[in-house]
């Protein structure tokens, strides 16, 4: 018998595993495929959320887990991977970039920095968020369906099956490896074993008193929980004290720990349940029909994908920090919910162009389509088509008047929209009001018109406005509202007029609506609002008063006497200063819609928004704007990319860059909060974190910084100036004392040579200038020389030429005369040559070889022409440096005196000039065939002339007259070529 009931038991723990096994494995056989087969679910009514998908940077709208970290981080897990959002954008961990596997079921925070990652076939995993490493703990197959469970301090418990029995195990971050046992069961039928890690108990769900099968291996405690049998089986997902929340039901217990109410949720074909405990209730989520909120009354509410979740597949539950809802869905991505401020409709991308309500009723105009939202069942019902082109509608009892491009349309509400009559009118319908039995009805081009519901013609009004954009009913009459000439307010009580313009103080010509309160006219136009009374205007709301927006769509008092103005994008509230924008609770949250039209009911304390794609319903009591403000922290500082100890420090003077982390100050993709900062010493105004929660500054001067921050959240409210950090960059050790002291005797004694050097170069200038004056003085005496010995014989010639002509003219010995003016004009020609020579030498500073050639080659062709001697220019090539005009002067009459010679005294037949570039030298050589001269004869003042100039240009000469005779001039010259 005893042998039987062990094989019993033996066959029945099998069971049990192999059960187990399959239901985990069905688990994943299931997400997979939803994964592929999920869609969003249409039908939509209502939605009490905001959506982040894949448009918003999520790498999938497939999203399993959601958690934040000690940091404020926001971690998703997905079907594409491991991604978090860093207040900006997302940041994407894959098998790409090391992640072992995409599809992250489960993702909790160690409170140390890292993460506990289940990856679904893969296993659990330790991920680092510091590098992205992940490192294994188990395989998958070891871990109990839906068994793991973090703690309040990062440790997760796990449940893992080791041979019959199961054991729970809690991981701590810092020595994973070694996992510490808290409990073991041994699996049987009529119980199930929970725990809760942060209460450190153990959950034993029985019917009946099998408690010695449960053996604890810490200080934990076991908590006994009686359930009926048939329950027992079942999949029991959490448990605590006074609540457990199985796969159907959720059983609520009383201090004696019996069950005192049973909700029945979900059917008993659900197999997956999980669950979020908040203040104000739980809920309770189904992966295949939605959920469940059970508030703190005990009421169950349910929503699913239509109610605007966008997917009736829920993988999880989360509450962040700031008490917004999170939903981990299937096909839908992540969906928010802060509260129930509002209701939103889509209306299929239909404009809407009106709203008004009558009764419990709403009634709006989208596009061509007359929509209904009861009060009473919160529906949206579609109640037909109007008119192509239609503007603008009036409810007048059950008759609907209808205004557009074409004319007026009246419509049956009791049967179907059935038309009852049309009136055409070709100028266009902007807006209809009631005027006693009959209409009012602004125009684009007749200005303002009134009509019945008969066929006759409407009748003009008013023309001084021709073309309106709108018209509103005031306590005294209407308001006629135009987008180029202002608003016309008139009172038909007292018969009277009152134009306002942008000249009348307005902000704006191009007005959008008006409402009457106390007296004053508030309206609204592009820029913000302005507050009419007392025949001007009493002040205007702007963007300096905080409007946000292109224009002002709506404004009205509420019941509390509270100022509410609704721009293009946002909803402000007055706070008796400035218009607060309320961006913690947004009306549009696709950045390309606009509201359109609005209307308040103060019966219910109700607004009604239309926009391009929707329609809103808004509890203004449920609209508290948030001031709640996180206080600006830094988490890192690097200075060149070192980790810095510490909020207050001294940095080193060669520093390149000081970095600052901040802490993630927009957790949620919603979140619209600004992180400001300034680094005094350094900046002059705030500056706002825009792209980055990194904070850079470069080479900074040397003194001392403070970094203040400070965070102002959605709803304009900042958080108190905190400094954030605080240090001082060192000077460098020349700007210290001793080296002040150092670089002052280093100055003087460079100040001191400085003025020595001065002084020794005003020295040399004062002897240069001597020099100079003593070489122009030397220059002035040689050029009268040579002009006195070239020009002076010429003229003294031609002096003697003109008294010879004079004697012979009077003698009339005209022949001799004739030879003697022809002498004349020789003489004469041959002193302007001399001095056109003389002026070339000395004109340029330097004049080059070949130019020094020609010359030469041109007094030679003069001075032989009429002489039987053969003479010859040879020079060799060569890169020749340039002459001076010293050089150039001396050279030239040192050979033109030589030529003198060779036609005077040689009686040669040859004469040669060779010009010679050797070494550092100019080498030329004059050289004829003439008779030559002995060392004892005469050779005049010009010999004399020659040695002269050769030494006044350092230049030697020599003179060889054996076979003729043979000058040899060797002139120094600048080696440096002139190309």
């Amino acid at each position: 018998m005893n042998l039987w009931i062990w094989q019993y038991d033996e066959l029945r723990i099998f069971l049990k595993e192999l059960l187990l096994t399959l239901l985990h494995l069905m688990r994943n056989i299931l997400l997979i495929i939803l994964i592929l087969s999920a869609k969003i679910v249409s039908g939509q009514q209502f939605s009490i959320y905001q959506g982040i998908t894949t448009s918003n940077g999520l790498p999938s709208n497939y999203v399993f887990s959601i958690c934040e970290d000690e940091k404020g981080y926001l971690w998703v897990g997905t079907d594409k991977g491991l991604c978090r959002f860093n207040g900006f954008s997302w940041q994407i961990w894959d098998k790409d970039n090391g992640l072992p596997g995409n599809y992250v079921s489960a993702v909790f925070p160690d409170k140390k920095g890292g993460l506990w990652l289940s990856i679904s076939q893969k296993g659990l995993y330790h991920f680092d968020m510091s590098n992205g490493v992940s490192t294994k703990v188990t395989d998958q197959k070891d871990i109990s369906f839906n068994s793991i469970n973090p703690d309040a301090s990062g440790n997760v418990l796990l449940e893992r099956v080791e041979k019959k029995t199961v054991c729970g195990y809690l991981l701590q971050a810092n020595n994973f490896a070694h996992p510490s046992k808290v409990y073991e069961y041994y699996p049987k039928s009529g119980y199930t074993i929970r725990a809760n890690p942060t209460d450190k108990k153990v959950f034993l769900l029985t019917s009946g008193t099998q408690k010695s099968l449960v053996k604890i291996k810490t200080s934990w405690t076991v908590v006994y929980k009686s359930l009926p049998p048939s329950q027992v089986a079942q999949g029991i997902y959490y448990a605590s004290d006074r609540l457990v929340i199985s796969n159907t039901k959720s059983y609520h217990f009383n201090k004696s720990g019996k069950v005192e109410r049973v909700l029945n949720l979900f059917n008993d074909h659900n197999t997956y349940a999980v669950n979020c405990i908040t203040n104000n209730g739980y809920y309770i989520s189904n992966i295949l029909s939605g959920y469940y909120f059970v508030n703190a009354k005990g009421d169950a509410h349910f929503y699913n994908g239509k109610s605007g979740l966008g997917s009736d597949y829920i993988n999880q539950v989360y509450e962040m920090r700031d008490g917004t809802i999170v939903f981990a869905t299937l096909g839908a991505g992540i969906q928010f919910k802060r509260n129930e401020y509002k209701r939103t409709y889509l209306t299929g991308n239909r404009i809407v162009h009106s709203i008004f309500k009558e009764g419990s009723n709403w009634y709006t105009l989208a596009g061509e389509n007359v929509l209904k939202i009861s009060e009473v069942d919160s529906q949206l019902n579609d109640l037909g088509k109007v008119q192509t082109s239609a503007l603008t509608m009036y409810k007048k009892q059950d008759q609907l008047v209808v205004g557009s491009l074409k004319g007026i349309n009246f419509y049956d509400l009791n049967n179907g929209l059935k038309p009852q009559q049309f009136i055409p009118y070709n100028s266009g319908i902007s807006s209809v009001i009631q005027n006693g039995t009959g209409f009012y009805a602004s125009t684009y081009g007749n200005g303002f018109i009134s009509f019945t519901n008969t066929a006759d013609r409407p009748v003009v009004v008013s023309t001084i406005m021709p073309i309106i954009e709108k018209t509103v009913p005031l306590r005294q009459g209407f308001a006629l509202l135009s987008y180029e000439d202002g608003i016309i307010i008139t009172d038909t009580i007292n018969s009277k007029n009152l134009h306002l313009t942008l000249k009348d103080g307005l902000l704006s010509n191009s007005i959008n609506y008006i409402h009457e309160y106390l007296g004053s006219y508030y309206i609204g136009s592009k820029g913000g609002l302005s507050i009419y009374a007392n025949g001007k205007v009493q002040k205007t709301i702007s963007y300096n008063e905080g409007f946000v927006g292109k224009r002002v769509v709506y404004s009205f008092h509420d019941k509390n006497h509270t100022l509410w103005v609704i721009s293009d994008k946002y909803l402000h509230v007055f706070d008796g200063v400035k218009l607060r924008v309320i961006s913690s609770h947004p009306i549009v949250t696709d950045a390309e819609d606009n509201i359109n039209a609005a209307f308040y009911d103060a019966a219910t304390n109700q607004l009604a928004t239309g926009s391009s794609k929707n329609i809103s319903l808004i509890s203004l009591a449920g609209i508290q704007p948030n001031k709640n403000v996180l206080v600006p922290n830094i988490l890192q500082t690097l200075i060149d990319g070192k980790d810095q100890e510490g909020n207050n420090y001294s940095v080193p003077y060669y520093f390149n860059t000081i970095a600052f982390n901040i802490a993630p100050f927009a957790t949620s993709p919603l979140s619209k909060n600004k992180f400001l900062y300034m680094l005094k010493g350094k900046d002059k105004a705030w500056r706002e974190v825009e792209d980055s929660l990194t904070i850079t500054y470069n080479a900074l001067r040397p003194g001392s910084y403070q970094l203040m921050a400070k965070i102002i959240n959605p709803d304009g409210y900042e958080s108190t100036d905190t400094l954030v950090a605080a240090f001082k960059v060192d000077k460098p050790f020349w700007q210290t004392g001793p080296s002040f002291a150092l670089a002052m005797l280093v100055t003087s004694l460079i100040t001191l040579l400085l003025a020595r050097s001065v002084e020794a170069y005003r020295q040399r200038k004062r002897e240069d200038a001597l020099i100079m004056e003593h070489s122009l003085r030397t220059e002035r005496e040689r050029i009268s020389k040579d002009l006195h010995d070239h020009l002076g014989s010429n003229l003294v010639n031609i002096v003697a030429q003109v008294d010879n002509i004079e004697n012979r003219m009077n003698r009339r010995s005209f022949p001799e005369a004739l030879t003697s003016i022809q002498k004349l004009s020789m003489h004469a020609r041959e002193v302007i040559n001399v001095l056109r020579e003389t002026v070339w030498a000395v004109q340029e500073n330097e004049h080059t070889m070949d130019s020094f050639i020609i010359r030469i080659r041109t007094f030679l062709q003069r001075m032989y022409e009429f002489t039987p001697i053969n003479w010859h220019v040879n020079i060799t090539a060569g890169a020749y440096p340039n002459l001076s005009s010293k050089q150039t002067l001396h050279l030239f009459r040192i050979i033109q005196e030589a030529t003198q010679n060779i036609l005077k005294h040689s009686k040669a037949k040859t004469a040669d000039y060779d010009f010679v570039l050797h070494n550092s030298n100019i080498e030329v050589t004059i050289r004829d065939t003439g008779t030559g001269f002995t060392a004892n004869s005469k050779t005049g003042q010009g010999m004399a002339n020659m040695k002269q100039r050769a030494k006044d240009m350092n230049a030697t000469i020599s003179i060889d007259s054996q076979n003729g005779t043979a000058i040899k001039l060797v002139v120094p010259v600048n080696l440096v070529p002139v190309v």
